[in-house]
């Protein structure tokens, strides 16, 4: 019988146990989705006290659309080199990163006047009010694609 701290495998991902650390949002990002120092020492611990694999926290695919404050960002590649050093300081503790993407969309109530928010149809989110712009085929490619043709003045 497999124990939780039998080695595992996900894929092709080795893991040194079955301790996975599912994301959340920890609201400690800098703005424009740059990590700050309390978020890389979380991720330290988290790898340092045997958590195996971390999902991170969600992460913005476009500079625009951010459904809450403080959320990691994934949309520029400025961001890479201090995502790169948090992925040395989760290995170096022994643990496997794993980002979570996300776009919110209408399910939001952070600034939604002051930003494009896409939706499938301009229909009223029942629990944040917020009423999108439907999405065309070339918005869609976009959100697939990011950076791929974005438009930054929608």
């Amino acid at each position: 019988m497999r124990t939780l701290f039998d080695r595992a495998r996900l894929g092709t991902l080795s893991l040194k146990n079955r301790c996975i650390r599912a994301a959340t949002w920890e609201r400690m990002a800098r703005a424009g989705g740059h990590l700050s120092p309390a978020l890389m020492r979380m991720y330290a611990e988290l790898a340092e006290g045997g958590v195996s694999l971390i999902e991170t926290g969600y992460a913005s695919v476009f500079p625009w659309e951010q459904p809450n404050p403080g959320m990691m960002g994934m949309h520029d590649d400025r961001l890479v080199e201090e995502y790169a050093v948090l992925s040395g300081v989760v290995h170096d503790g022994g643990s496997r990163l794993a980002m979570q993407l996300a776009y919110g969309g209408s399910q939001t109530r952070y600034l939604p006047s002051s930003r494009l928010i896409w939706g499938p149809s301009a229909v009223k989110h029942p629990v944040s009010g917020v009423v999108p712009t439907p999405m065309s085929m070339r918005d869609i490619g976009d959100l697939e694609a990011p950076g791929a043709g974005i438009r930054h003045d929608a």
